[in-house]
């Protein structure tokens, strides 16, 4: 499967396609996701919300060390890696590792957590309110959608790893839902 999508995206890119997916992209990276945690955090806080702050942290602390774990074991590495590491690099293994997408996992994480609070919100009595909740929670998962495919599309990851990185979320943000 991995192969066949990476073909069929070859045929379909183009420079503003690249440019589009470079810009998108962004919005599942360490620096984005770093800003958007702590303004949230800050947040969460100054609303004496910590418990949702902690299941929050939870669920990032468990996504990425289930993540960790499978970089380091899976050993299914990006499409652009020329030549894989030795054994004893796990630096290297670990950055090297496409398995799973640290982009998808991050935006799966971030927008899936903005998601499922909206969507609770969809049955507020205000029609108006319910509409926008729907609507940004929507919008949370045609994010979610859109880094993973960006993903593919620069050919930074493997489809598998995608969608390797959204099992990995729901898995966490099933987690910290019980806590």
């Amino acid at each position: 499967m991995d192969r066949g999508v990476s073909a069929w995206v070859e045929t379909v890119r183009t420079p503003a396609g690249d440019a589009a997916a470079r810009t998108l992209t962004f919005f599942g990276s360490t620096s984005w996701t770093l800003a958007a945690v702590t303004v949230m955090g800050a947040w969460w806080w100054r609303r004496g919300r910590r418990g949702t702050l902690v299941a929050f942290l939870t669920a990032g602390a468990v996504g990425l060390a289930i993540q960790t774990v499978l970089r380091l074991v899976v050993g299914q590495w990006r499409p652009d890696v020329g030549m894989v590491p030795a054994p004893s690099d796990l630096l290297a293994r670990y950055d090297l590792a496409g398995f799973t997408s640290g982009h998808g996992l991050r935006a799966a994480l971030l927008y899936g957590w903005w998601g499922r609070a909206l969507w609770g919100r969809r049955t507020t009595p205000s029609a108006g309110r319910a509409w926008w909740a729907m609507a940004g929670a929507l919008g949370c998962g045609l994010m979610i959608l859109a880094v993973g495919a960006t993903r593919v599309y620069l050919r930074r990851h493997w489809a598998s790893d995608v969608l390797g990185a959204w099992l990995v979320a729901l898995v966490a943000l099933s987690f910290a839902r019980r806590n």
